[in-house]
């Protein structure tokens, strides 16, 4: 049985990639985790084992900004592949390149 999965896997490992290579901005990805790390360093910073209220309150907008932060990241991700996908001169036109 575990032979048998093994080309499987192989070939949806290699599609994955390739479409990954083709279709998605690395910029993009590094970006969203540079700021998410920021992010999540901010919220480490200020947890909530501080008595202080304003630290509290930092700490839950960073909890709350990080998972902005990962749902708006993803929908750049989908919309860049998208854009990538239709054709050449689509995402500079997106974004008035």
């Amino acid at each position: 049985m575990r032979a048998s999965l093994q080309p499987l896997l192989l070939s949806l490992w290699l599609s994955v990639r390739n479409r990954w290579e083709r279709h998605v901005d690395k910029r993009v990805v590094a970006g969203c985790v540079v700021a998410a790390l920021l992010v999540a360093a901010l919220g480490w910073m200020t947890a909530d084992v501080f008595s202080n209220p304003v630290r509290r309150l930092l700490s839950g907008l960073a909890t709350y900004g990080f998972m902005a932060g990962v749902l708006v990241a993803g929908h750049a991700v989908l919309v860049v592949s998208a854009l990538r996908a239709q054709g050449g001169n689509a995402l500079e036109e997106a974004v008035g390149a």
